[in-house]
């Protein structure tokens, strides 16, 4: 996993990167269900905690725009980043919080729990709150 910490900080991120490349591996390559997008988002918020917990960050809820400035990011070298995540195998079970917090503390990475809280908002808006509502019409309410 230090090769994926590594990795993301070659040619260093903008936030709006940090934020894309959580989103669209998520997006592409969590396996759809309710469950697994749950616990991706588990993750990041869980590293956010561990930062705000372990290394005195200020824990800041997220109330922004929870637009994703696209036009901002270095999409090629956000997409590399993803697919060198996706060939890393990383696992939503501990390895994606490790990562994220070694590459936050390794990079000393100012705001980096408002960026991992502002992704796992973004997830569970667009890609949960879609699956959730899909299946719902498929299946009906609870």
């Amino acid at each position: 996993m230090d090769e994926v910490v590594i990795y993301l900080n070659k040619n260093h991120l903008k936030p709006n990167e940090v934020v894309y490349i959580l989103f669209e591996y998520c997006n592409r390559y969590i396996k759809p269900s309710y469950n697994n997008y749950k616990n991706f988002c588990g993750e990041l918020n869980q590293c956010a905690i561990e930062l705000e917990r372990r290394l005195g960050y200020e824990y800041t809820p997220i109330l922004l725009d929870l637009a994703l400035f696209v036009d901002e990011c270095r999409l090629d070298l956000c997409n590399d980043k993803i697919v060198f995540m996706k060939n890393s195998d990383i696992k939503v079970n501990g390895d994606l919080n490790y990562i994220l917090y070694k590459y936050c503390k390794t990079y000393n990475y100012s705001g980096f729990n408002i960026l991992l809280r502002k992704a796992a908002k973004k997830i569970t808006s667009e890609i949960l709150g879609t699956y959730e509502f899909t299946k719902m019409m498929e299946n009906g309410d609870i």
